[in-house]
């Protein structure tokens, strides 16, 4: 389910997050999800919430949980995504100095410690000179990434844009994003 997909568009947005209901008037939906592992489980507080068709949220459930032991550690990850766009469409919101700052912004944060930091710089510009383009779809693909969704076409769409999203993957709640833009 996905508020964000169609947000102009009420119709669409219901189509698309649309869960069948039961007989009895009840529908029931069941989740997978990853919790962070740890050498030591903690307690885990979960929420949950949903939307009606007017897309008003419901009351929030709570429940305590155990964490299960962890039969192996993920390895904790940090992923740093810097975007620095200089030029814009609207030349008086241009900018001069925001693709030195998301490359000098990605060395310092080159080490965190207890991570394997993973960087990808997008900048508006490339090492030649050329003037490269940063749109919302070039955004939306590097986060598409981060969620696992559609992770080799999005890397090929960037790829081809001439951006290196090799060191981006899906993250798991062991990991952190640092996203940063003007």
């Amino acid at each position: 389910m996905n508020a964000e997909k169609a947000p102009g568009d009420l119709a669409a947005w219901r189509q698309q997050n649309l869960v069948p209901v039961g007989p009895d008037g009840s529908s029931k939906l069941k989740l997978q999800i990853s919790v962070p592992t740890r050498e030591t489980p903690q307690d885990l507080k979960l929420t949950a919430y949903a939307f009606n068709d007017d897309r008003v949220k419901s009351t929030t459930a709570r429940i305590d949980l155990k964490q299960p032991p962890a039969k192996q550690l993920r390895p904790r990850r940090a992923f740093v995504v810097t975007i620095g766009i200089n030029a814009y469409d609207q030349p008086d919101l241009s900018l001069q100095f925001a693709v030195n700052d998301a490359q000098l912004l990605s060395q310092r944060l080159s080490v965190i410690p207890g991570y394997d930091v993973r960087q990808t710089v997008l900048a508006g510009i490339e090492a030649n000179g050329k003037s490269t383009k940063i749109t919302a779809a070039t955004i939306a693909q590097v986060i598409a990434i981060l969620a696992g969704e559609n992770v080799a076409a999005s890397k090929a769409a960037l790829a081809k844009q001439g951006f290196d999203a090799s060191q981006l993957d899906a993250v798991t709640p062991d990991d952190i994003v640092i996203l940063r833009w003007p």
